[in-house]
């Protein structure tokens, strides 16, 4: 996910390139629940993954959102990371915080995160990102997105985790034979970002109607 031929791409591309993204990260992230110890990680759907069909798996990876949350809307959580890595020095060595498949999807993932705080223009509310958050990622090198990977992996949760019936009802609708109740539940995640993402950036709207093809 290195790449750097984005800046050359028409915006339909970027988005393209994107939506692969995500996608990619979604599949990812619902394999490594599946083999994920529940007493590792508390308060997580699991056991439904860990019960997942290969259909039901690959319509959880076209989920038009990221299903994994580390905190990209919170600025005042990133902006303390990027102060704790200037603060320990990123080369520093401290015992990492979570399972070594965690930290490789974290790294991937942030990765991804800087890319699209990198490009002006492309859609991170996919990530739930906030510009605020974007602001402070497009800041940081590799070496402390690796550091931050390593230390902060363990801060890697399902979003919506905080919605009784959120994920039920997901891993529900993508195990249903109803392509329509699928479409609804994709289309109520997107308001659930869209508030989301209001209600920790007010300006978001107007400035992601601004980078709106037309």
């Amino acid at each position: 996910m290195f790449d750097t031929t984005s800046s050359s791409l028409s915006l339909g591309a970027r988005i393209e390139m994107s939506i692969a993204q995500v996608r990619q990260l979604n599949r990812w992230f619902v394999e490594l629940m599946a083999v994920t110890r529940s007493e590792d990680c508390p308060a997580t759907p699991i056991a439904q993954c860990q019960s997942l069909g290969d259909e039901a798996r690959m319509r959880l990876s076209e989920f038009p959102v990221l299903l994994a949350n580390l905190r990209f809307e919170d600025a005042a959580f990133w902006i303390a990371c990027r102060k704790d890595v200037v603060t320990n020095d990123a080369h520093a060595s401290f015992p990492p915080t979570a399972s070594s498949d965690a930290i490789a999807f974290v790294r991937c993932l942030l990765v991804t995160a800087w890319q699209m705080a990198h490009d002006a223009r492309a859609p991170r509310f996919l990530l739930g990102m906030t510009d605020s958050v974007a602001a402070v990622i497009d800041r940081m090198m590799f070496q402390q997105l690796d550091w931050i990977a390593v230390h902060y992996a363990a801060s890697l949760r399902p979003r919506w985790i905080e919605i009784p019936d959120f994920w039920p009802k997901l891993l529900q609708s993508a195990q249903g034979a109803d392509p329509q109740a699928w479409s609804d539940f994709q289309l109520h995640a997107l308001r659930l970002l869209g508030r989301d993402l209001l209600a920790r950036d007010p300006n978001f709207e107007a400035s992601h109607r601004r980078r709106a093809p037309l």
